[in-house]
């Protein structure tokens, strides 16, 4: 098995060994092919194996799954949530995690919640979860390029760096007096014009 591969289990058996198949495949029941289907030892298992039903969004990358469920959190960027967010093929959901000392979140005094209260608070869990999303879309943990901190920090100045070249040949540098035509550049080996 590879590492971080995704496997379903299709069978427990009593002494706890698993039987699996790739994610997504079908199972001899289903009218797959019976080699598809993987015994993992109880011993192999409870040392190797992890449930894969959450992972780290970084992790998810690639990965399609039927339905989606993300939890948002505060340090969360928009490029995290845009990744979590188109995993699911059919529904994509996101749960806000709000602060601990947020109403919604505590029981009401005396038990039972009058109507207004449960409406106050639903009001005010909708604003802070909608708040939250607001921050995260505002959040980009995408690094810049060198040129795009140059202008940050040197608004004014021009770019320090030189014009870009192909092993000295000039083919990207701007032509001007003293530079061969882009015909005279002697050709290397396995590159075409």
């Amino acid at each position: 098995m590879r590492n971080g591969a995704l496997w379903d289990v299709v069978a427990v058996e009593r002494d706890g060994t698993l039987l699996a198949v790739p994610a997504g495949r079908q199972t001899p029941a289903d009218g797959g092919a019976a080699s598809a289907v993987v015994r993992l030892p109880a011993a192999y298992t409870a040392e190797h194996v992890e449930l894969g039903y959450a992972t780290t969004t970084a992790r998810s990358q690639g990965i399609t799954v039927e339905e989606s469920h993300t939890i948002a959190t505060p340090g969360m960027g928009r490029e995290d949530l845009y990744v979590a967010m188109t995993r699911g093929r059919h529904t994509n959901h996101t749960y806000v995690a709000l602060p601990d000392d947020h109403d919604d979140c505590h029981p009401q005094a005396g038990g039972v919640a009058s109507a207004s209260a449960t409406t106050t608070a639903s009001a005010a869990a909708a604003a802070a979860g909608r708040e939250a999303l607001e921050r995260i879309l505002a959040t980009s943990h995408a690094e810049r390029s060198a040129t795009e901190t140059w202008h940050e920090f040197h608004p004014d100045q021009p770019s320090p760096l030189p014009p870009l070249t192909l092993g000295g040949l000039g083919l990207f540098a701007p032509r001007g007096p003293g530079l061969p035509p882009l015909g005279a550049v002697p050709q290397l080996p396995g590159l075409s014009r």
